[in-house]
């Protein structure tokens, strides 16, 4: 019979395991993050082609939108500080173009000719000069409801960042001239850029807290349960490896880490300790009925009784999360197929490493409920 098999090859199906952990942990340490959103989708999906032959005929620039809230943008202090980072930016050898309320110009014709100056000529300190800039500025279709909202609460920075120009160094220089002239108004970022850097942020951010967090719980809840530290530790072992394992085959396929694959050690937390649970459930009920048996009784009879559900709940559980394979992005499908492996590895490590682990242990006090 396969179970008396386990149980005569124990000591591989324990020390295989955390040689295969050992290895996974030495390729978790090549794992990369991508943040590039772009790239989570296909080469092949035609909004994607057709915005690769736009980018070919007009170039590619990805902005750095910063938006300033206030009041009134028009007031004195706001513009006054306006100006300054206007001119701090059009210095910046990090930006190529910079778009703002002082670089956008006024086109008007007078007696034939066209008339170009800037939008704001002088800042106004008097509360009627004030309003015929923001008349002037609601008669401009180029700056009004574009780079200054309709109720003059917001105003827009472009930066078009110079190519060769790391997302980081850009985000910095920004940060470095807020600091350097600081304000009541309240600041926004968004633009590609940005986005990528929040979002590797993000991903290692998610990753420190979600895993310890997940699994501390897991422990809390296993041990409420089994009030055992068997029924605490073997199950999370099988956590352990069968997430570090499974996330290692990220790199090994050649994949990086994506802002969705931080979900996929936190599926295995949820799915990968559920066969042990009832292995350990089946082992506590049979210790307090047959308190005559012997420990390789009790485990030969649990695998007898639970190989076939563990095994069919898993392969289910394996098909489910195959279906992220038709996802229109990457990152999904990379996603289901780690996740379909994890599950199988902790299905495999649920039906070798628990029972024999739990047939080298002495009996445990009977739990009852």
């Amino acid at each position: 019979m396969i179970e008396k098999k386990i149980l005569k090859y124990k000591w591989w199906f324990i020390i295989l395991p955390l040689i295969a952990t050992v290895v996974a942990i030495i390729f978790l340490s090549q794992i990369q993050i991508n943040s590039d959103l772009e790239s989570y989708f296909p080469e092949s999906m035609e909004s994607k082609i057709n915005a690769k032959k736009i980018e070919a005929t007009f170039g590619k620039s990805e902005p750095l939108l910063l938006i300033f809230q206030t009041d009134d943008v028009l007031q004195l202090e706001t513009l006054n500080r306006l100006k300054k980072i206007s001119k701090e930016f059009n210095r910046m050898k990090c930006f190529d173009e910079v778009i703002s309320l002082f670089d956008m110009k006024n086109i008007k014709g007078e007696n034939g000719t066209m008339i170009v100056e800037p939008v704001i000529k002088r800042i106004p300190k008097s509360e009627s000069k004030r309003e015929k800039l923001r008349n002037e500025i609601m008669s401009n279709e180029l700056v009004y409801k574009t780079v200054v909202s309709e109720n003059f609460q917001y105003t827009l920075f472009i930066l078009k960042v110079a190519k060769g120009t790391l997302d980081e160094d850009a985000l910095s220089a920004i940060n470095e001239v807020l600091e350097l002239h600081p304000g009541n108004e309240k600041h926004y970022l968004n633009g590609m850029p940005f986005l990528r850097v929040e979002s590797n942020q993000k991903i290692s951010r998610d990753l420190m807290i979600l895993l310890p967090v997940g699994l501390l719980l897991m422990i809390i809840f296993l041990f409420i349960s089994f009030k055992e530290f068997r029924g605490v530790w073997i199950p999370f072992i099988v956590v352990v490896i069968s997430t570090i394992v499974s996330m290692a085959l990220l790199p090994i396929m050649g994949w990086d880490m994506s802002l969705i694959g931080v979900i996929i050690p936190i599926m295995m937390i949820a799915i990968a300790n559920d066969y042990g649970v009832h292995f350990i459930a089946r082992y506590q009920e049979l210790n307090a009925t047959k308190p005559d048996w012997q420990m390789d009784q009790i485990v030969t009879n649990t695998l007898q009784h639970l190989k076939k559900p563990i095994v069919l709940t898993g392969i289910t559980t394996i098909v489910g999360v195959s279906g992220l394979l038709t996802h229109l992005m990457l990152p999904a499908r990379q996603m289901g197929i780690i996740s379909a492996l994890g599950i199988a590895i902790a299905l495999l490590l649920s039906l070798t490493f628990i029972p024999t682990s739990l047939s080298m242990l002495k009996k445990g006090k009977i739990q009852r409920e």
